[in-house]
């Protein structure tokens, strides 16, 4: 995650988040992002993103993927770049926060698809608004 631009004050406008949310099998389901502060319940996140890594495909879901040309039945996903430009309508305070990345693989067991298979990433930053 690069460092969010801040101004004294209380505010917050962007956020540019780098991650990787991959499948080496090709079976990525989808994968999303949430932000939690306080006793809050996370709130999922999103924005523009680009594929950081060559020809990938950008998602967040699988059925997204083939849209955007991937073929079926693989997408292996790969390093994105997110650009969270609205964050000002969150009403972000000066805390500890908590960003989560959850990926989910497709599983096709007796042609029910299974998201029993799931990674989390959990990245915490602190802001300060002085």
């Amino acid at each position: 995650m690069r460092h969010p631009r801040g101004s004294a004050g209380g505010t917050l406008d962007a956020l540019n988040i780098d991650f990787t949310a991959s499948d080496g099998e090709g079976f990525l389901d989808l994968y999303d992002l949430t932000l939690q502060w306080s006793t809050n319940s996370p709130i999922g996140i999103s924005g523009s993103t680009v594929a950081v890594t060559p020809g990938a495909f950008i998602g967040p879901t699988y059925a997204e993927a083939v849209v955007q040309g991937a073929t079926r039945p693989n997408w292996y996903g790969g390093r994105y770049e997110m650009a969270v430009g609205s964050l000002g309508t969150l009403g972000l305070v000066s805390c500890a926060y908590e960003l989560t990345l959850n990926v989910y693989k497709r599983n096709i067991v007796n042609c029910d698809t299974d998201d029993d298979y799931w990674l989390q990433a959990f990245y915490s930053f602190t802001i300060l608004f002085q």
